[in-house]
């Protein structure tokens, strides 16, 4: 099958990896989505999403990664579309959403990330402010604490860019393309 382009969705924490490697295909659903419930149907594949369905995907990765991890930079989503290649793809019978399947890795070189603006290629993913998406991050208060050590290891969370949390993630994230929408 071909077409344009498909989309796939995954966390900017990710992206150094992706920009190096690739998509890989799964090893036991490590890299999908929320991990573990499918883990046996990742295995071997790579997901991708139609400009129909990249919406919906996005969003349950917003909401996976905010029960999962909490809204942090390395958590928020980012769109990933794949171009200029024929793939074998398949359709994905478990996919909630309209979602496809390729049993190949894909190369970096046929990757773009959308940075808030524009594509770009997936080596400029340093380009992307993953802040964009989140609400902003509250300074913790010493009187929300039980001890000293907690309000302590709060605000070391704060003060690390990595470990900050914030109140959430943006209802419309400027990290997902106005065409798309």
């Amino acid at each position: 099958m071909t077409t344009d382009h498909y989309y796939h969705v995954t966390y900017y924490s990710r992206l150094p990896s992706i920009a190096e490697k690739g998509l890989l295909t799964s090893a036991g659903g490590s890299g999908a989505i929320g991990q573990g419930g499918h883990q046996g149907h990742s295995t071997g594949r790579v997901f991708l999403a139609t400009e129909f369905s990249a919406k919906d995907w996005f969003d349950t990765a917003e909401m996976i990664a905010d029960v999962q991890w909490g809204a942090r930079i390395g958590t928020v989503p980012v769109l990933i579309r794949v171009s200029e290649l024929e793939l074998d793809l398949r359709k994905d019978p478990a996919g909630e959403y309209e979602a496809f399947f390729v049993e190949s890795s894909i190369e970096p070189q046929f990757l773009e990330v959308f940075n808030g603006e524009e594509w770009v290629p997936i080596e400029d993913w340093t380009e992307i402010d993953p802040t964009k998406g989140l609400e902003d991050a509250v300074e913790p208060d010493p009187d929300d604490y039980d001890s000293e050590e907690e309000y302590l290891v709060a605000l070391d969370r704060y003060e690390d860019d990595d470990e900050r949390e914030y109140e959430g993630f943006l209802l419309e994230s400027p990290l997902f393309p106005q065409e798309l929408r």
